[in-house]
């Protein structure tokens, strides 16, 4: 049990990691790097281990359990989701570059604030999904049955000239791999070559599928790609059984431990700094590679103010009890601030002297 949970948070780790830099990086360097191949699949990455974990406890629609779990999601995710959207309006309204109708349209600020509303919809049709899961028996039989769902999905939604903004924030597009993650949980993923050409073929075919087959705007993120995201799987599955010891693959554990709070300080982080304030305060330095670096060191440094709180706490007292996302935020951003604080002020006493 233990071995598996660490596995499921060093994929998550190492996906929380791959958001950061898919953010920070700009899109001609992205493009260049055919990121969509690695660092791209840390969405589906995230939704996998959402579903394998679903599988593995499994609740009935709409039973007490159920409506448990729904609670604990809108406690857990989205009423901290809410806090940090408020801190975002806050300091761009500061800033003097708060957008309501953007707000309005993406139902959130900062890259990737679709994926809270992801996750609700994910926790709340997933019961439905695994139990169909179990009653599968062959996965490209199963696979096929949920790709010609998806077809009739987005033939519609083509037909109808969905919003792309509205379409960004529904779990449609992500239902196949929610399928992925039940599957991984019941049989595993075992490379062959009849799954590697299944992959092959259909990542070739996905990437170039024209509408009505795929609604464009997330053509890349279809029920057509989606098995490509079984090789990430796999590929860090055998990077954590044959590294599960270092130093490497320990810190990614507690990065995807801690996933959800660093996705957080990330919506504020790339939603308030943006390049021209790197480029402002470091003229002479490469912009790309300083907005990369600091971007980076901010998502983390509330996280690792607070590991470090916490160790101290630990030590002081063993009585100490675990904290909810909104305390671990609270108690990150105090810190990072007060870090910033004194590093602004050392920096204005030796311009002073």
């Amino acid at each position: 049990m233990s071995q598996r949970n660490n596995l499921l948070a060093f994929i998550k780790g190492a996906a929380i990691v791959s958001v950061l830099f898919i953010h920070a990086l700009s899109d001609d360097t992205k493009e260049a790097i055919s990121y969509w191949y690695h660092i791209g699949q840390a969405v589906p990455l995230f939704l996998m281990v959402t579903s394998y974990l679903a599988y593995k406890k499994p609740v009935r629609l709409f039973s007490e359990q159920y409506k448990n779990k729904i609670i604990k999601v809108l406690k857990h995710i989205f009423i901290p989701f809410v806090m940090v959207t408020v801190a975002q309006i806050v300091a761009k309204s500061i800033l003097g570059a708060f957008e309501p109708d953007r707000l309005i349209r993406q139902m959130g600020l900062g890259p990737g604030s679709y994926y809270p509303w992801l996750f609700i919809q994910a926790t709340t049709i997933l019961p439905i999904i695994a139990a169909w899961t179990e009653k599968q028996h062959s996965f490209y039989f199963a696979y096929a049955k949920v790709a010609l769902f998806c077809l009739l999905i987005n033939v519609g939604i083509t037909y109808i000239d969905m919003d792309k903004d509205l379409f960004r924030l529904l779990i449609i597009r992500y239902i196949p791999h929610l399928f992925l993650g039940c599957w991984w949980a019941k049989k595993g993923f075992h490379l062959n070559f009849q799954l590697l050409c299944f992959i092959a073929l259909a990542t070739n075919v996905g990437l170039e599928c024209p509408e009505p087959f795929v609604f464009n705007s997330w053509r890349t993120f279809s029920y057509i790609t989606a098995p490509y995201v079984i090789l990430a799987v796999v590929f860090l599955s055998r990077i954590y059984t044959s590294m599960k010891k270092t130093i490497f693959v320990r810190a990614f554990t507690v990065l995807g431990k801690h996933s959800y709070f660093v996705f957080l300080t990330q919506l504020f982080v790339f939603n308030v700094l943006k390049r021209r304030h790197i480029e402002a305060l470091f003229p002479r330095l490469d912009t790309e590679f300083m907005f990369i670096v600091i971007s980076v060191s901010l998502s983390l440094l509330p996280l690792v103010c607070y590991l470090a709180v916490e160790r101290h706490r630990k030590k002081a007292s063993s009585g100490s009890t675990s904290s909810s996302i909104a305390e671990r935020l609270s108690a990150g951003i105090t810190s990072a601030l007060e870090h910033i604080k004194s590093l602004v002020l050392a920096h204005m006493r030796r311009k002073t002297f």
